[in-house]
Formats: structure tokens, C-alpha cells, sequence
């Protein structure tokens, strides 16, 4: 937890007036502001508090500062806590450090300025007359003010602890009085006595008292020194109304030094002057000195005098005035390190209360064990903090000494502790929370833990990019550029291109063209590479208009590559001629270093683009002539450091921003967005009598929509998430129309609702973060929220990251069966078929505790169900060795399973489920399902007859080998031609046409129910077409060519008495029947050719004055393939 100077990493970019902000945002805080769930380990928190006030009356009213975070307020005794609003308003780059309350009225609260912890940014004395709704800047205006205490008998009397000295009112803070020396000052107290006028305040390390509240201060000296050798400055005061005369000052110097008066502050004497125990350190060592005034408190017990605690990393209790300690906690353990205050209650002395970088937290037992009471304290100070570009609800945030925190489905979770500062980005595979570190070149599925190098040499990046276009696909930079196209490998491969050589300050992916690749650098250069992807990059270089070295940024326009949108320090440029060129368009803009630009991907037309920085958000769209405010809601006090977006193409985008102090804050911006109609649903695929969820997801803030639902129950409705139920098998489309009262917007998806179960193969990977699997369902056995659970730590043989889990280790479940169930599975066309899927199981060492797996299928969309496989603990362990402990699987540890599902080929509902049946053992993991299968094959029955061959009364020569064959007319090629895309042959086969003209092809079942054109080709006849696509939908398909010439595409048959065949003469095969066939025939009439040869076009194994006439009279009919 070393701290980097706060002046250092945060400088204040710019201040903006509030008053002046656009009223169209929407900002809120994500996610409810409780205190976050621990899954670290190391104790976590919330916010930095620097101090608590008890209400001068109230019992259940508390008051906590935190520097960055505000003033917050609490009515029920600290169970939850809300914001003082007139914080949020405050100037940008204001600080506060204590808290006074009028004992009079407490509408009237001052707030001290500053950062009492870091000891900077001071403001002065605030006032609020209306309880924290707004609050002004009293005659007061600078320094840090570390504490404010009111005068008991004149709540007009206020005197203030300050870094430039002591100040008094005597107005209610409209005019200040220096009252001491201009040196700093670190705390103040009075002492405990109703009616006394006894003050004490303390300096670097010194101690001063005021006997008239304030108006003259004398230095104390009897009894208390520095310790020879020590410089450390930090000194705090304590006392107690067990006894007023009891005064303790106690020292940072000497890790930790006790004085203590029984005189009322007169006179000291020593109580700990060793270095052991050493209670300022994280440990109770030598030479771990803490972290000096930064955090240091000592408070007295309200009841016993010579109770004292000592509070800086642990907490030290001392029952006899300071003499002896015994320690009650660990720095990473129980209660928050970095301790600012603790103070006994004055209406319950058995709550003791501890202030630190985690929040507030409660002891009823003395200090030895502690809870957080920090409910609605939002105030995470967060060095970056990102959105996930495909999760919706996952975010992660690296804050000032509370860790990383992630949160999913509207919940903050604690991953680690101490300072993380690590720029960070989320990948764009499907439902991501795997997140990416600049600073380790680490990886970390920040919901399931597991961090791993994600395979690069250099270890700090300055930028990687990825786009949703290809999820493998990434770049990353520092000095060089390097490129993985596997990333989502357990280990992806890297490599450098280019020889870029400089530092590297933003890159970015066209999200139009993923060749494309732009790089940002310190020196004001952009590096183009429009050939990323190949084996040997390169880049131009073009020098930008303006400096890059502080900050920059670039996107792209989805539907143009060349327009490009760049930050650059304080201005913002575009491009049209993919970075050749540059326009300022700058205009509305402050002139401030700009932390991030953005660019909505759903409406690439208008050319939506956001800028953050401060304290502010700006959006532009192509055709405004400015930048526009767009801060609504946001806090002015605190500066932004990051800015990311949501995109789905949906209305649940959201612009994310991460603050330090005040958390993260989103906001839709469906306002700023043209109106689109979108429409999702909570399945797709379904059996008959199931119900879908429909959702209008539109985009541009819709007023009025009409679904409508052919073949569902209802076929119509008006309704922003209508339910309908689908009774009969089938396909179904589903269109909806919305309007906004300036426009309208439709869109029909085709085929969107199936009831017939999902075609082959099936291949379920439990890669998403969502679980169950799209379409999947789980049945809790008990109702007891015991389920199976998306494992994110591990996937089978080490190939991917995650895997399913059933968590029999800490579960008991008794035997019940907890199921994972696939959807329906449509097999009619399979004639064999199988489940495939990979296990990971190890025994417990307890023979009695024994899980088992068992698959069950059910072909009436699981109405009834049988048993395929079951394995109980000794067959279904897939490692010898027998388990002592949790059994988390290694690469190696998998087998794979196959069960027989032939039983089942040929239904077109079926599902299996997946059961575990659970007795305590261990937990059992399942990835990779697969269902595959072999087709059954389709018969195309066909009828056609060649026309020089046609003998009439449907017959036709034996032209093949006439003697050995007499019912084959002769051999034919059998085409496929997608009905999609015509000119693309799915599938050959080579048959027998037949004396009577059938023809039977046998294709294979993979083109079971699917469209297309039948294509015959003969050897010397015009290749020919089916007039319509043919739908394959049964094992046995017939099509008969000669009923009509109309059977052909085209028309393209010769009709003789009433039977259409295919035309006769293309002799060379070129689709065409002209002159170079007619030559064909010339020559082998003149070599008196005979036998089975192409030229002859009657079928009688002889070339000659029969077959001339017959191409003479078709060419003369300029005839030629005719095809769609």
C-alpha cells in the first residue's frame, strides 16, 4: 500500500463552472452504493473517511467526510449513509476533512477544506443553513482545516485547526481571526469537561493549549519532548469524561510515543517511550515505521480513564493510561489499515468506532472484532476504471488502497486489496469479464479470479486494442507494436510489427476494416499500417497538426474507414482521408487535456463522438458546428479519470465514467441517437407450447411500436415487452415497428422463432460469462439456489477459460438431482447420432461422500426423460489419486465421453440434461458438449428424357451399352445449386438415366431440408435446370422434368408429343448449341464415327446423316443454358 503523491497523479486539470453545464445527461452512480462483497481475502472498503461526528443530540445521526468523496450523513445509527448534495456541487478540486455541527440546529454544518490525510488542496471553512443541500464558502477561503469545533455556550464561536495556523469566529464564520503562529497545524480537541474553555492542539509534534477557547495559545513543554533521533512529524490528542484532568498526547516518532497529563494538560509524563511495540507499522517490527501523520489516532475510553486506543495500520488497546499494549488486529485482516480516527460513542460506550481508508466500521466488543458500517458511502477513489464492451453489467475499478473491485448484476465485489493503479482494458469476446493489465501484461476474468500472463515479453504497455469484429484479434503497444490473432488462447502468441520505436499513446482498430491500425505517439505522429493483418505490416507516418505528449486518442466511422476522430492534449481533429488530413474541430471545447474520445457505433451516419476530462463530458456529432455539454448529474467536485461505453446496438447503451472520489457514473445517451428499431428475445428456440419473452430494445427513445407475431398467441401488441406463446412446429418470423413522433422505424427478422429444435452440430464451448448457455435451462432440485454455476477458472485440457461446475465439496445435497438441460435438438435427418462432452472429477477421500453424473434425453421437449449414461464416483473420476481437499482441474485432467444417441436419431425434439447427483464429494465439472451425427441420406427421384434418344410413349434408347444394359439409356451428372446463391454447386452425383427417363441421385443427408436448383448434365445435351428451387425435406424427393417444357428454368426444354426433353447438340459441353458443335458433327459424319461417342445425338451407336440434321435444326434456334 505505498502511496504515490496525490499532487503528483492528480493535477487539476481544469475547474468548470457548474452552472454553465448542459441539462440532457442523465448521470447516476452504478450500482447500488453498499459496501462491497470481499472475495480477496485481504479486508476491503469502500471509501477513504478522514473523520466522524456524532450528532450533538441525535443518537442515530452520524456525519463522516471523506476528502474526495463528500460529506455523508447518516439517520439510523450508520446501517446506511446518503450524500450532503451541496458536496457534489462544490467547486472542481475541492477537498474536505472535518465536519462541525451546529448543536443548535443542525441545518447548519461547516466543512473543513482540504485533504486532512494527505495534508493538501486546502479550501477553508464551508457553511451549509439548509443540512447539506448546498453549502457556501465562509470569509475563510484557504488552508487545510484538519478539525472545527463549536464554542458549547455560542454556536456563533468557531474555532478552526488549520495548516496556516488557528482561526476563530465569533459570526458564524463570516469573518476569520489567526489566533496562533502561520505553522501547520494536525488536530484539536477540547477538553472533556462541559463547562470548560480548555483547548489543545497539536503541531508537527508539538502540543499547545488555550484556556479561553481559542483566543491565546502557549506551547506545552513540561513532560514532553521528541525523541532523540525521530523527525518523524504526526501527533494526535486524546481525552476522556472518565476524568477531564486526563490528557494523552501521543507521537508517530519512535513508532508510537505515549504521554500522558492527569493535570489537565499542564504536565506530562512518559508512558511508552521504546520502540517495541511498534504500534505506527504494519507489523510489530523494527524499521516499519508506518506511514507517518498520513494515518495516526489515539482516543480515550468515555468510562475508564486509563482505557486507550492507538490506531494507525492495527489497533492497539491499552488498559493502564498507555503503558502496556496488547494488539487487537492484523493490518490485513478484521478492520480497514490506514486508520484516521477512533472514537467511543457518547450515546452507546460500547461502540467503538474506526475511520480509514475503507470507511466507517463498527467494534461492539472493545476493538477486537469489527464490521463495516459503510453503506452508501460512495466515494472509491479510482485511479481507472473500465466498462466491459460486451457485458452490460460488468465493470472493474482500480481505487486508492481498497484494490480492485468489479461489478456484476448491480453488485461491487472486492478482488484484491492495497493501491491499484494499473490501466486496465476488457477484451470483446461474447459476455466479457476477462480483463487486461497495462502494468504486468496480466489477465484476469475479474468475476472468477485466475490471472495468468497473457503471453507478452514487454510487461508495461501504454495501450492494447481490440475489436469486436474478430475477438482473437489484438494489438498491443509500449515502444513497439506487437499482434496476437489467437488471444483467446490459453497462452496467445505475439509478434512485432513494424519498427515503430517510440512511445506509444493510443492505437486503435478500424472498426470498418480490421487491416486497418492506427498508432498515436508522444512526438505528434500518427503510424497507419492498412495492411495489419499480413505477414509483413507496414506503416506510414504522418505528422499531426498538434502535440500528443500528454494525451491522445483515435476511432473510426463503422460505415467509412477514412473518417477518423483524434485527441490530441487539448484539441480534437477529424479526418476524412484515412489521416492524411486534419480539421480542428475544436469549437465549444475548453482548452484542457482530454482524457479519452469515443464514438457511438450504432449510428455511424451522425457521427456521434464523446470527449471526457475534469470534471466534464462533451459529445459532438458530424453535423453540429460545436461540442456540446453533456454533464447532467455528474459531481463538479471531483475530476474524471476514465470514460468508457457500452454499445450493443441497442437502447441499453451506456456512456461509464470513473471518478476519484465519488465512484463510477453512467448515463444512457438514447436522446443524442437517431430512432432504430431493435427487438430481441429471451429464447429462440423453443418447443411447441412454449412462451417467449419479447423485448423492444429500440434505439432513439421510441413513444408508441406494434409487434406482430404470425403464427403466435398474440399475433399482435402494443406492449414494450410482450409475451407470446407458439402452440405448432415451425418456423416464425417477428417485425416491429416504432415511431417517436418524427419518424417511424421498422424490422423483421425471418425465421427468428424455430419450435423444431436446432439442427447439427451442436457444439456448446461455456466460454460466455452468461450462464446457462443461450437456450439452456437449469432445474434446481429443492429449490435450494444449489445449481450448477459457470466455472471461469479452467476449461477442459487447458483449451479456453472456463467450464460448468457443480459444487458438491461445500454443498451436501443429499442425493437431489440438479440438472443442466439443452435446448431442443432436431435430428429427423440424422440416421446415427451421438453427445460428446468432457469431465473433470476426482474422489473424496470419504468413501461415504460419492457423486454421481447422470445423462438423461427426452424427445418430447423433456415432458419424459431416459436414462444414457450414469457414472457414479469411482467410474466417473477421471484422475486415480484419491482427494483430501477442493479438486480443481488441470489441463491433463480430463477425459472426454461419448454416449450413443442413436436411439434418438430421426426425432425432431431432443434434449438432454445433465445431472448431478450430489453426496458431498467434490466438485464435478463438464465443458465441450457436443452433439454430432451422421445424416440420412436423401433420394432425388427424377424424370427427364434427351431428346435425339426420345423413342416415344415415354421410352428412349439404351445408348449406354445397349446389349449388356438394355434399360440404361446412358449415364447423367446430378447438381445442386444453392437456391441462395445459385451459381455456388453444393453437391455432385453421378447416376444412371434409365430407358423409361428416372433417374434416382442419392445426396447426402447434410442437405437435408434445404433449398436448391436441380441441374442435369448429359454428356452431348444442353445442360438443363429445375425452373424453381427444391425444397429436400424427406428422404425421397421427386421432380419430373418432362410433364412440361415449363419444369425447366427458362423454359428451356423441346416438347415432342407432349413430353419435354432436354434439348440435344452441345456437343462440347460450353452451354451453348452453335457452330463449334455443328463442326463436331461435320467431323464425324466424314470419319463415319460409331460406337458410344459424344457426337452421337440419337443413341444409335452411329454418327451420321440423322444426328447432322438434328444440331443443324437446334442451332438454328440460338439456343444456350438457361439458369437463375
Amino acid at each position: 500500500m505505498t502511496r504515490v503523491s496525490c499532487l503528483s497523479l492528480f493535477v487539476i486539470l481544469f475547474a468548470f463552472t457548474w452552472t454553465s453545464r448542459a441539462q440532457t445527461a442523465s448521470w447516476t452512480p452504478l450500482a447500488p452504493a453498499l459496501f462491497p462483497t470481499n472475495v480477496s481475502g485481504q479486508i476491503h472498503g469502500i471509501s477513504r473517511i478522514s473523520q466522524m461526528k456524532f450528532h450533538p443530540s441525535n443518537s442515530s445521526k452520524l456525519y463522516a467526510v471523506s476528502a474526495r468523496g463528500g460529506l455523508f450523513i447518516s439517520s439510523n445509527g450508520g446501517t446506511s449513509w446518503s450524500l450532503a448534495p451541496g458536496c457534489d456541487a462544490m467547486p472542481n478540486g475541492t477537498r474536505l476533512a472535518s465536519v462541525c455541527i451546529d448543536h443548535t440546529n443542525d441545518q447548519v454544518l461547516y466543512l473543513g477544506g482540504g485533504d486532512a490525510n494527505y495534508y493538501s488542496t486546502g479550501s477553508g471553512v464551508w457553511k451549509s443553513t439548509n443540512g447539506g443541500t448546498t453549502f457556501s464558502q465562509t470569509g475563510l477561503t484557504s488552508g487545510v482545516v484538519v478539525e472545527l469545533l463549536m464554542d458549547p455556550t455560542n454556536n456563533n464561536i468557531l474555532v478552526a485547526a488549520t495548516s496556516n495556523g488557528i482561526y476563530k469566529t465569533t459570526n458564524g464564520g463570516t469573518n476569520w481571526t489567526l489566533k496562533s503562529g502561520t505553522m501547520a497545524f494536525y488536530d484539536l480537541v477540547k477538553k472533556a469537561n462541559a463547562s470548560s474553555r480548555v483547548l489543545f492542539a497539536t503541531g508537527a509534534n508539538t502540543l499547545w493549549r488555550s484556556t479561553d477557547f481559542g483566543e491565546t495559545w502557549s506551547q506545552v513543554t513540561a513532560g514532553v519532548y521528541l525523541p532523540a533521533g525521530y523527525t518523524t512529524t504526526g501527533a494526535r490528542i486524546a481525552v476522556t469524561p472518565a476524568d477531564s484532568n486526563y490528557v494523552y498526547f501521543a507521537l508517530v516518532a519512535k513508532y508510537g510515543t505515549i504521554f500522558r497529563s492527569t493535570d489537565g494538560g499542564m504536565n506530562f509524563s512518559a508512558m511508552k517511550d521504546t520502540v517495541m511495540p511498534n504500534l505506527t507499522g504494519y507489523d510489530n517490527v523494527l524499521y516499519d515505521a508506518g506511514q507517518g501523520n498520513y494515518n495516526v489516532a489515539v482516543g480515550a475510553d468515555l468510562t475508564n480513564r486509563d482505557v486507550l486506543w492507538f490506531v494507525a495500520h492495527n489497533v492497539w488497546k491499552s488498559t493502564n493510561g498507555g503503558a502496556d499494549w496488547t494488539q487487537q488486529t492484523n493490518w490485513w485482516e478484521k478492520v480497514h489499515t490506514d486508520m484516521h480516527q477512533v472514537a467511543v460513542s457518547p450515546y452507546n460506550t460500547s461502540q467503538l468506532w474506526n475511520m480509514n481508508d475503507g470507511g466507517v466500521w463498527l467494534s461492539t466488543d472493545g476493538g477486537n472484532n469489527w464490521t463495516p458500517k459503510s453503506d452508501g458511502i460512495y466515494g472509491y477513489e479510482i485511479y481507472h476504471g473500465y466498462t466491459s464492451p460486451t457485458r452490460r453489467d460488468a465493470v472493474s475499478i482500480g481505487t486508492q488502497d481498497n484494490g480492485e473491485l468489479y461489478s456484476v448484476n448491480a453488485a461491487w465485489y472486492c478482488n484484491r486489496g492495497g493501491d491499484w493503479t494499473s490501466p486496465m482494458s476488457f477484451d470483446c469476446t461474447t459476455g466479457s469479464s476477462r480483463i487486461y493489465y497495462y502494468s504486468n501484461a496480466k489477465r484476469r476474468d475479474v468475476v472468477t479470479g485466475g490471472e495468468n500472463s497473457y503471453g507478452l515479453v514487454p510487461t508495461s504497455l501504454q495501450d492494447i486494442a481490440f475489436t469486436k469484429s474478430n475477438p482473437d484479434l489484438a494489438f498491443a503497444g509500449n515502444l513497439q507494436v506487437y499482434r496476437t490473432t489467437n488471444l483467446t488462447a490459453a497462452s496467445p502468441t505475439w509478434t512485432q510489427i513494424g519498427n515503430i520505436n517510440k512511445t506509444i499513446m493510443a492505437m486503435h482498430i478500424s472498426t470498418a476494416d480490421s487491416n486497418r491500425l492506427y498508432v498515436i505517439t508522444n512526438d505528434q505522429n500518427l503510424f497507419v499500417s492498412t495492411n495489419a493483418l499480413s505477414g509483413s505490416p507496414t506503416f506510414t507516418q504522418i505528422a499531426l497538426p498538434y502535440g500528443t505528449g500528454s494525451k491522445a486518442g483515435i476511432v473510426s466511422v463503422k460505415t467509412n474507414p477514412d473518417i477518423l476522430y483524434a485527441m490530441m492534449n487539448t484539441r480534437v481533429y477529424r479526418s476524412t482521408n484515412n489521416g492524411t488530413n486534419w480539421t480542428n474541430i475544436s469549437t465549444g471545447l475548453p482548452s484542457v487535456n482530454w482524457n479519452d474520445i469515443l464514438i457511438d457505433e450504432s449510428s455511424p451516419s451522425q457521427e456521434l463522438v464523446f470527449v471526457a476530462a475534469s470534471n466534464s463530458v462533451y459529445y459532438r456529432k458530424v453535423s453540429s458546428s460545436s461540442w456540446t455539454n453533456y454533464n447532467s448529474g455528474l459531481p463538479a467536485r471531483t475530476n474524471i479519470n476514465d470514460i468508457t461505453i457500452f454499445e450493443n446496438g441497442t437502447s441499453q447503451a451506456l456512456l461509464r465514467v470513473s471518478t476519484y472520489g465519488r465512484g463510477m457514473w453512467e448515463t444512457p445517451f438514447e436522446n443524442l441517437r437517431p430512432l432504430q428499431a431493435v427487438l430481441a428475445a429471451d429464447k429462440t428456440e423453443l418447443c411447441p407450447g412454449g412462451t417467449v419473452q419479447f423485448s423492444d430494445l429500440s434505439i432513439g427513445l421510441p413513444t408508441s411500436r406494434t409487434w406482430t407475431f404470425p403464427g403466435g398467441t398474440p399475433s399482435s401488441s402494443t406492449s414494450l415487452n410482450p409475451s407470446v406463446t407458439y402452440s405448432s412446429p415451425g418456423k416464425y418470423a417477428v417485425t416491429l415497428s416504432v415511431s417517436n413522433g418524427s419518424g417511424t422505424s421498422s424490422v423483421t427478422k425471418t425465421a427468428y422463432i424455430t419450435t423444431l429444435g436446432k439442427n447439427l452440430p451442436v457444439i456448446e464451448t461455456m466460454e460466455s460469462t452468461a450462464f446457462p448457455p443461450a437456450n439452456w435451462s437449469l432445474y434446481d432440485d429443492g429449490a435450494d439456489q444449489r445449481v450448477w454455476k459457470r466455472y471461469g477458472s479452467g476449461s477442459s485440457y487447458g483449451v479456453g477459460f472456463s467450464s460448468a461446475v457443480f459444487d458438491n465439496w461445500n454443498y451436501n445435497a443429499q442425493g437431489k438431482r440438479d440438472e443442466l438441460r439443452t435446448f431442443p435438438i432436431d435430428l429427423t435427418e440424422y440416421a446415427t447420432a451421438r453427445l460428446i462432452f468432457d469431465v473433470a472429477y476426482q474422489l473424496y477421500t470419504n468413501p461415504s461422500y460419492v457423486d454421481s453424473l447422470l445423462i438423461k434425453v427426452a424427445t418430447n421437449c423433456g415432458t419424459n426423460y431416459q436414462t444414457v449414461y450414469l457414472k457414479p464416483g469411482p467410474t466417473l473420476a477421471t484422475i486415480p489419486t484419491i482427494g483430501t481437499s477442493a479438486y480443481y482441474p488441470a489441463a491433463g485432467d480430463w477425459r472426454t465421453d461419448t454416449v450413443n444417441l442413436n436411439a434418438f436419431a430421426g426425432q425432431s425434439n431432443v434434449s438432454a440434461s445433465f445431472v448431478n447427483i450430489g453426496r458431498y464429494g467434490n466438485y464435478l465439472y463438464i465443458d465441450k458438449v457436443r452433439v454430432e451425427g451422421n445424416h440420412v441420406p436423401v433420394n432425388l427421384q427424377l424424370k427427364t428424357f434427351i431428346q435425339g434418344f426420345y423413342l416415344g410413349a415415354n421410352q428412349q434408347v439404351a445408348a449406354l451399352n445397349p446389349s449388356g444394359a438394355p434399360t440404361v439409356c446412358d449415364s447423367i451428372t446430378v447438381l445442386l445449386a444453392s437456391a441462395t446463391s445459385p451459381y455456388a454447386f453444393t453437391d455432385t452425383v453421378k447416376a444412371l438415366l434409365m430407358t423409361n427417363g428416372t433417374v434416382t441421385a442419392t445426396f447426402p443427408g447434410k442437405v437435408y431440408g434445404n433449398q436448391y436448383y436441380i441441374v442435369l448434365r448429359q454428356r452431348n445435351s444442353l445442360e438443363t435446370w429445375s425452373a424453381v428451387p427444391i425444397t429436400l425435406d424427406a428422404t425421397n424427393v421427386s421432380y419430373d422434368f418432362t410433364l412440361s417444357a415449363s419444369k425447366a428454368y427458362g423454359n428451356n426444354q423441346q416438347v415432342i408429343g407432349g413430353v419435354a426433353t432436354l434439348f440435344s447438340g452441345d456437343v462440347n459441353q460450353d452451354g451453348l448449341i452453335e457452330a463449334s458443335d455443328y463442326a463436331h458433327e461435320e467431323n464425324g459424319v466424314g470419319q463415319f464415327l460409331f460406337g458410344y461417342v459424344r457426337e452421337d445425338l440419337t443413341g444409335d451407336q452411329l454418327v451420321e446423316a440423322a444426328d447432322y440434321s438434328l444440331i443443324e435444326n437446334n442451332l438454328l434456334l440460338f439456343l444456350f443454358t438457361s439458369r437463375p
